[in-house]
Protein backbone atom coordinates (compact mmCIF):
# COMPACT_ATOMS: atom_id res chain seq x y z
CA UNK A 1 0.00 0.00 0.00
CA UNK A 2 0.89 3.63 -0.39
CA UNK A 3 1.14 6.85 1.47
CA UNK A 4 -0.27 9.78 -0.35
CA UNK A 5 -0.61 13.48 0.69
CA UNK A 6 -3.66 15.12 -0.13
CA UNK A 7 -3.54 18.62 -0.75
CA UNK A 8 -6.81 20.95 -0.69
CA UNK A 9 -6.73 24.37 -2.99
CA UNK A 10 -8.46 26.75 -0.37
CA UNK A 11 -7.89 25.32 2.97
CA UNK A 12 -6.40 28.43 4.58
CA UNK A 13 -9.31 29.86 3.66
CA UNK A 14 -11.63 27.39 4.74
CA UNK A 15 -9.60 27.65 8.17
CA UNK A 16 -9.89 31.28 8.71
CA UNK A 17 -13.89 30.58 8.26
CA UNK A 18 -14.57 27.82 10.05
CA UNK A 19 -14.24 27.06 13.82
CA UNK A 20 -11.25 24.67 14.29
CA UNK A 21 -13.28 22.07 16.16
CA UNK A 22 -16.02 21.58 13.83
CA UNK A 23 -13.55 21.59 11.02
CA UNK A 24 -11.79 18.56 12.55
CA UNK A 25 -14.92 16.99 12.95
CA UNK A 26 -15.54 17.71 9.13
CA UNK A 27 -11.96 16.27 8.23
CA UNK A 28 -12.30 13.17 10.19
CA UNK A 29 -15.71 12.65 8.56
CA UNK A 30 -14.42 13.96 5.16
CA UNK A 31 -11.43 10.59 5.72
CA UNK A 32 -13.69 8.14 6.22
CA UNK A 33 -16.00 9.02 3.58
CA UNK A 34 -13.10 9.11 1.00
CA UNK A 35 -12.02 5.82 1.88
CA UNK A 36 -15.58 4.29 2.20
CA UNK A 37 -17.05 5.77 -0.67
CA UNK A 38 -14.08 6.41 -3.08
CA UNK A 39 -11.23 4.38 -2.96
CA UNK A 40 -12.38 1.05 -0.91
CA UNK A 41 -14.93 0.40 -3.98
CA UNK A 42 -12.58 1.39 -6.63
CA UNK A 43 -10.11 -1.44 -5.31
CA UNK A 44 -13.18 -3.90 -4.85
CA UNK A 45 -13.57 -3.37 -9.24
CA UNK A 46 -10.05 -4.23 -9.38
CA UNK A 47 -9.74 -7.54 -7.12
CA UNK A 48 -12.64 -8.62 -7.93
CA UNK A 49 -11.80 -10.88 -11.08
CA UNK A 50 -8.98 -11.65 -9.23
CA UNK A 51 -9.87 -13.15 -6.48
CA UNK A 52 -12.55 -16.34 -6.76
CA UNK A 53 -14.52 -16.33 -3.13
CA UNK A 54 -14.78 -13.00 -2.98
CA UNK A 55 -13.08 -12.69 0.24
CA UNK A 56 -10.52 -10.19 -0.33
CA UNK A 57 -13.07 -7.20 -1.60
CA UNK A 58 -15.40 -7.52 1.36
CA UNK A 59 -12.43 -7.27 3.36
CA UNK A 60 -11.43 -3.92 2.17
CA UNK A 61 -12.41 -1.43 5.10
CA UNK A 62 -11.75 2.10 5.83
CA UNK A 63 -9.95 3.38 8.81
CA UNK A 64 -9.10 6.47 10.39
CA UNK A 65 -6.75 7.36 13.10
CA UNK A 66 -5.37 10.76 14.62
CA UNK A 67 -7.44 13.47 16.02
CA UNK A 68 -8.03 16.94 15.21
CA UNK A 69 -6.70 18.06 12.18
CA UNK A 70 -3.75 15.50 12.33
CA UNK A 71 -6.04 12.73 10.70
CA UNK A 72 -5.15 10.15 8.42
CA UNK A 73 -7.08 7.64 6.51
CA UNK A 74 -5.81 3.76 5.90
CA UNK A 75 -8.00 1.81 3.39
CA UNK A 76 -7.05 -2.01 3.12
CA UNK A 77 -7.52 -5.26 4.48
CA UNK A 78 -6.08 -6.59 7.94
CA UNK A 79 -3.82 -9.75 6.73
CA UNK A 80 -4.69 -11.76 9.57
CA UNK A 81 -8.28 -12.59 7.87
CA UNK A 82 -7.14 -12.49 4.22
CA UNK A 83 -3.63 -13.53 3.87
CA UNK A 84 -3.59 -13.62 0.47
CA UNK A 85 -4.46 -9.62 -0.42
CA UNK A 86 -0.59 -9.05 -0.05
CA UNK A 87 0.90 -11.41 -2.67
CA UNK A 88 -2.44 -10.21 -4.96
CA UNK A 89 -1.16 -7.04 -4.56
CA UNK A 90 2.32 -6.93 -4.74
CA UNK A 91 2.58 -10.45 -7.05
CA UNK A 92 4.26 -13.31 -5.73
CA UNK A 93 7.16 -15.64 -6.80
CA UNK A 94 7.24 -19.13 -5.52
CA UNK A 95 11.07 -20.59 -5.87
CA UNK A 96 11.55 -22.85 -2.71
CA UNK A 97 10.52 -25.61 -4.20
CA UNK A 98 7.66 -26.34 -1.61
CA UNK A 99 3.71 -27.55 -2.69
CA UNK A 100 1.42 -25.40 -1.59
CA UNK A 101 -1.49 -27.35 0.43
CA UNK A 102 -3.59 -29.63 -1.82
CA UNK A 103 -6.62 -29.07 0.34
CA UNK A 104 -6.58 -24.88 -0.80
CA UNK A 105 -6.08 -26.17 -4.65
CA UNK A 106 -8.94 -28.62 -4.25
CA UNK A 107 -11.01 -25.65 -3.06
CA UNK A 108 -10.09 -23.55 -5.76
CA UNK A 109 -11.14 -26.18 -8.47
CA UNK A 110 -14.45 -26.64 -6.58
CA UNK A 111 -15.06 -22.73 -6.33
CA UNK A 112 -17.07 -20.79 -9.12
CA UNK A 113 -13.81 -19.43 -10.08
CA UNK A 114 -11.21 -20.38 -12.53
CA UNK A 115 -10.58 -23.43 -10.95
CA UNK A 116 -13.73 -24.80 -11.83
CA UNK A 117 -13.58 -23.95 -15.38
CA UNK A 118 -10.29 -24.95 -15.71
CA UNK A 119 -11.68 -28.26 -14.43
CA UNK A 120 -14.40 -28.03 -16.41
CA UNK A 121 -12.61 -27.90 -19.55
CA UNK A 122 -10.07 -30.31 -18.65
CA UNK A 123 -7.22 -27.54 -19.28
CA UNK A 124 -5.23 -28.30 -15.37
CA UNK A 125 -2.53 -30.57 -17.60
CA UNK A 126 -4.63 -33.90 -16.78
CA UNK A 127 -5.84 -35.96 -19.77
CA UNK A 128 -9.38 -37.10 -19.81
CA UNK A 129 -11.02 -39.35 -22.95
CA UNK A 130 -14.34 -38.13 -24.50
CA UNK A 131 -16.40 -39.21 -21.41
CA UNK A 132 -15.14 -36.73 -18.74
CA UNK A 133 -13.31 -39.61 -17.27
CA UNK A 134 -9.30 -39.14 -16.17
CA UNK A 135 -7.43 -41.34 -18.10
CA UNK A 136 -4.77 -43.73 -16.27
CA UNK A 137 -5.15 -46.39 -13.57
CA UNK A 138 -8.16 -44.31 -11.70
CA UNK A 139 -11.30 -44.11 -14.65
CA UNK A 140 -13.81 -41.84 -12.28
CA UNK A 141 -15.81 -38.92 -13.91
CA UNK A 142 -14.14 -35.34 -13.17
CA UNK A 143 -16.32 -32.73 -11.22
CA UNK A 144 -16.45 -30.99 -8.24
CA UNK A 145 -18.78 -33.74 -6.75
CA UNK A 146 -15.94 -36.22 -6.93
CA UNK A 147 -13.70 -36.05 -4.49
CA UNK A 148 -10.78 -38.43 -4.88
CA UNK A 149 -10.88 -37.19 -8.43
CA UNK A 150 -10.55 -33.81 -8.13
CA UNK A 151 -8.32 -34.55 -4.82
CA UNK A 152 -5.77 -36.36 -7.55
CA UNK A 153 -5.83 -33.47 -9.83
CA UNK A 154 -5.11 -30.82 -6.91
CA UNK A 155 -2.60 -32.63 -5.81
CA UNK A 156 -0.36 -32.80 -9.31
CA UNK A 157 -1.01 -29.35 -9.51
CA UNK A 158 0.83 -29.07 -5.83
CA UNK A 159 3.46 -31.18 -7.07
CA UNK A 160 3.93 -28.97 -10.75
CA UNK A 161 3.74 -25.76 -8.43
CA UNK A 162 6.93 -27.21 -5.93
CA UNK A 163 8.69 -28.48 -9.10
CA UNK A 164 8.50 -25.21 -11.41
CA UNK A 165 7.58 -22.61 -9.10
CA UNK A 166 4.83 -20.21 -9.16
CA UNK A 167 4.27 -16.45 -10.05
CA UNK A 168 1.69 -13.78 -10.95
CA UNK A 169 1.71 -10.24 -11.51
CA UNK A 170 1.35 -7.34 -8.61
CA UNK A 171 -2.36 -6.24 -8.84
CA UNK A 172 -1.40 -2.96 -7.36
CA UNK A 173 -4.69 -2.75 -6.06
CA UNK A 174 -4.81 0.52 -3.67
CA UNK A 175 -2.10 2.36 -5.72
CA UNK A 176 -4.40 2.03 -8.86
CA UNK A 177 -7.49 2.65 -6.59
CA UNK A 178 -6.42 5.95 -5.19
CA UNK A 179 -5.44 7.04 -9.10
CA UNK A 180 -9.00 6.14 -10.20
CA UNK A 181 -10.56 8.38 -7.75
CA UNK A 182 -7.67 11.19 -7.19
CA UNK A 183 -9.52 14.44 -9.20
CA UNK A 184 -12.78 13.78 -6.59
CA UNK A 185 -11.12 13.26 -3.13
CA UNK A 186 -10.51 17.11 -2.64
CA UNK A 187 -14.09 18.58 -3.42
CA UNK A 188 -15.25 15.35 -1.39
CA UNK A 189 -13.20 16.99 1.67
CA UNK A 190 -14.21 20.54 1.19
CA UNK A 191 -17.62 19.14 1.35
CA UNK A 192 -17.17 17.78 4.29
CA UNK A 193 -14.94 20.49 5.55
CA UNK A 194 -18.22 23.15 4.81
CA UNK A 195 -20.13 21.01 7.70
CA UNK A 196 -22.57 19.13 4.85
CA UNK A 197 -23.48 15.69 5.60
Amino acid sequence: MSDVEVVIVGIPKAMRDLDPARMAVGLRTGFQAVGDQLVAPAARRIVRPHHWHGRFEQQIHTTVTGSGLNVAAHVGVSSAMVPEARPLTFGWKSGSGRQPPTDAIMAWLTGSGKGAQLLAQGGVGVRRNSGGFITGSRASRVGSGDQAAVRSIAFLIARKIGKSGYSFEPLHTFTKALAEVRGQIGPMLLHYLRGRP
